[in-house]
């Protein structure tokens, strides 16, 4: 599209312009998918939600047509790749536990408690002791809840901000993924097919079916805040997860088709719009233990830098903070119940900023960032449950009072699942 005459130019007309023109190529020629163009687009042009919207889901048809121009460039490093220092400030570094700690402000991002939503908005009735959820997503305009049915299979609703029950459907799986600035969530139904929801759970589509052969399917990430394919900006793409003998991350896209990615990730963990950064596990070992990566797919001078910045098989990696600067990870071995540390380390580096050990007979269901230098622990501890607030300087204090649980391997509190943009 060319700028109108006395209309200032604006680089995202070109970028635009380029991804049309792509889309065109890539309804012709069908190119293989690529995790690392997909994600690297979201955050190249500081934007305004809709203009977000419309540059990441371009993103996605560019993604399998790459214009003349841009290329891959590798990490020529004749050393190879080294290892990160983890060195690290001073910092409290006393194991997580439910002590005595003063009681702070409730979680910003709210939480789940006795089957009912505690959130800055208000509180909401998500369930009883038959259908109490077991997952929770903040969506705009509501929450999308996973729970039980009488028959077995979970379900997954979007409950608006009043409380009302907008749309349900059925679900296969745990997992929920939202899509940066929360308009879309995203969540396995049966058969292999990956759903969106959209627009306060008024909408929803059915992404491409994934052929994983059987193995278990989570999502893992979307791109896109608008999946209703009117117009330029209205493709989305879904990140899954399969499970099984080899581990494999597909791609779902809105009017596209399902594939495999050829990717250093055997699992994909997180993707980070501010910098073009991804995370995932790369390996499995017979012991069970992981080894993790960081790599930068964003563009500089429209070359996709695709090379990775630091690996790990110290630390399995979960998330990025909401600014991007910081990831968050835990033991290289995971644990059904829950996990035993906390650590975060620099996004770009490696560096370890924070590294807490849980107490004895304690254990961390669940964490999420909170803000760009605060998480919220769901941590478990010798009979009873507790959320703190814990800073990237180790400094912490209750955001939830801990409670006695009736069970002391199940917590009281859930953490929902979050937009990056936030």
């Amino acid at each position: 599209m060319t700028p109108a005459p006395n209309t200032p130019h604006r680089p995202e007309d070109d970028l635009s312009t380029t991804l049309a023109r792509q889309a065109d190529r890539f309804a012709q020629r069908g190119n293989p998918l690529e995790l690392e163009q997909v994600i690297a687009r979201a955050g190249e042009i500081r934007r305004g939600r809709r203009m977000r919207a419309s540059i990441v889901m371009a993103a996605v048809v560019l993604a399998v047509a790459v214009p003349v121009g841009i290329t891959t460039l590798s990490n020529n490093d004749p050393s190879g790749s080294k290892p990160p220092s983890f060195t690290q400030e001073r910092r409290d570094q006393s194991p997580l536990a439910l002590g005595d700690l003063k009681v702070g402000k409730a979680p910003k991002t709210g939480y789940v408690v006795d089957g009912a939503w505690k959130g800055p908005a208000g509180d909401l009735t998500l369930g009883t002791a038959d259908d109490a959820p077991v997952a929770v997503a903040v969506l705009d305009g509501g929450l999308l809840v996973a729970s039980p049915t009488l028959d077995g299979p979970l379900k997954a609703s979007f409950i608006d901000e009043s409380g009302k029950t907008v749309n349900t459907w059925p679900m296969d799986g745990y997992s929920f993924a939202v899509s940066a600035d929360g308009n879309v969530g995203a969540f396995m139904a049966p058969d292999g097919i990956p759903m969106v929801v959209q627009d306060a759970g008024s909408r929803s589509y059915e992404l491409p079916k994934i052929a994983s052969g059987g193995d278990s399917l989570d999502v893992a990430a979307v791109v896109g805040d608008n999946c209703s394919g009117r117009g330029e900006d209205a493709l989305c793409t879904v990140t899954v997860n399969s499970s099984g003998e080899e581990p494999k991350v597909w791609l779902s896209t809105r009017y596209g088709k399902a594939e495999q990615i050829d990717g250093p990730y055997r699992k994909l963990v997180a993707a980070d719009p501010n910098t073009g950064y991804t995370a995932g596990i790369t390996e499995l070992k017979d012991d069970l233990s992981t080894c993790s990566a960081v790599h930068d797919n964003s563009f500089q001078d429209d070359q996709l830098i695709g090379k990775e910045l630091w690996s790990t098989c110290q630390y399995r990696l979960l998330s990025f903070s909401p600014d991007g600067k910081y990831v968050l990870g835990t033991g290289s071995v995971g644990s059904g119940n829950g996990d035993s540390s906390l650590t975060v380390l620099e996004a770009d580096t490696g560096k370890v900023v924070l590294d807490l050990d849980a107490a004895d007979n304690a254990v961390i269901p669940g964490v999420v960032w909170e803000d760009s230098t605060h998480l919220l622990v769901n941590l478990l501890d010798t009979g009873r449950a507790g959320i703190e607030r814990v800073s990237v300087k180790g400094t912490r204090e209750y955001a939830v009072p801990p409670v006695t649980v009736p069970d002391a391997t199940i917590s009281a509190f859930k953490l929902p699942v979050l937009g990056a943009a936030r």
